[in-house]
């Protein structure tokens, strides 16, 4: 009897070691989603990165920067928290200066990069590297015989006044040709919902950090609290549609993620005519 014990308790324990070591296994992934609309004629390959918070995948990034080459994306999104307060971001500048050789690029600030108290420096900087840094405007561009309109909100940390204002210049748009808002807090979707769109990319809720591996309870989320609802995937909302990343630092200030790894986005916009 106390063999069989020991043999039934050592196989509880490794099955609970192996649980383990695959909930906090926080490689990068790609994640594809795809997305149909009937404003789209060919086909568009977007790369979708979020909540990067300056980790370093690589030397200087070579990694992530391979990654994206392989993808071959007809555009890149940037949806805040690229740039962090905490750690170093030199390193994150020099990718984003080669991120415009693989694809145009549209940036939105996050809360992180508002948190360093230097976003002027930020966005000047990004925008010398070629980077189309969104605030309240629209970009307009064609990609495989479609017309694109981009849209950015900056986030709206020591600027409420100014993250309104931005969301009222939007919501005076026209949007005919297919549109994508890109806007790093996925919880201010009410917000959005006044803006003409077709599809909302956001970060920002880390996937909710923790989860119940096969279902789609999450722990916490930045201004979402316990058990929040908008942590990762496509949620359909009046008239549009809210694409959460779960992000891509595999920590937050030193808290692992738990059946949650960083993810980079491919997502594949395509018609349903």
């Amino acid at each position: 009897m106390k063999i069989k014990y020991l043999v039934l308790l050592s196989f509880f324990v490794i099955i609970f070691i192996l649980i383990i070591v695959k909930g906090f296994d926080n490689r990068l992934r790609i994640t594809k989603y795809e997305f149909r609309s009937k404003k789209i004629n060919e086909m568009i390959k977007v790369a979708f990165l979020s909540d990067l918070h300056g980790y370093e995948y690589g030397k200087n990034q070579s990694d992530l920067i391979f990654m994206l080459e392989k993808m071959s994306p007809d555009i890149i999104v940037l949806v805040g928290d690229i740039i962090d307060d905490k750690r170093p971001s030199e390193t994150t500048f020099l990718m984003l200066e080669k991120l415009v050789k693989i694809a145009p690029c549209f940036y939105v600030t996050g809360n992180h990069e508002a948190y360093t108290f230097q976003l002027d420096k930020i966005k000047s900087r990004i925008e010398k590297a070629g980077i189309f840094v969104l605030a309240g405007n629209r970009e307009q561009i064609e990609v495989n015989n479609n017309k694109i309109n981009i849209l950015g909100i900056e986030d709206p940390f020591c600027q409420e006044d100014l993250y309104k204002k931005q969301v009222n210049n939007l919501v005076q748009l026209n949007n005919s040709d297919f549109t994508i808002l890109l806007a790093h807090r996925p919880d201010r979707y009410t917000d959005y919902q006044k803006i003409e769109t077709d599809l909302i990319l956001s970060g920002h809720a880390h996937g909710g950090q923790f989860r119940i591996p096969k279902t789609n309870i999450a722990f916490y989320a930045p201004h979402q609290g316990l058990l929040p609802k908008l942590t990762k995937g496509f949620h359909q909302l009046e008239d549009s549609v809210l694409l959460v990343s779960r992000g891509m630092c595999p920590t937050t200030r030193h808290i692992p993620r738990f059946f949650n790894p960083p993810e980079l986005i491919e997502l594949t916009i395509s018609s349903n005519k």
